[in-house]
């Protein structure tokens, strides 16, 4: 069983985070992959730099999850 640590967490987060975001907007568009990954890229950037920027603002380094939350309310505003 994988134990849930702050590094852990971040890291199950940062990987939901690209494949809930590559996944609805495949679903969504109906486009090839590649075309998906690159409309999703911009998404996931803001949404890492967002997320990087909660996390030194609170000083929690909790990256991963806010990462996850702010791409997943992006996938949400885009369908």
């Amino acid at each position: 069983m994988l134990e849930f640590t702050k590094e852990n967490k971040n890291m199950i987060g940062v990987i939901m985070a690209i494949s809930y975001t590559l996944y609805f907007n495949w679903q969504s568009g109906q486009y090839p992959l590649a075309n998906t990954i690159a409309y999703s890229l911009p998404f996931l950037i803001i949404s890492a730099l967002i997320g990087f920027g909660i996390s030194k603002i609170r000083k929690d380094n909790n990256f991963g999850i806010y990462f996850a939350i702010i791409s997943l309310i992006f996938v949400i505003a885009n369908i």
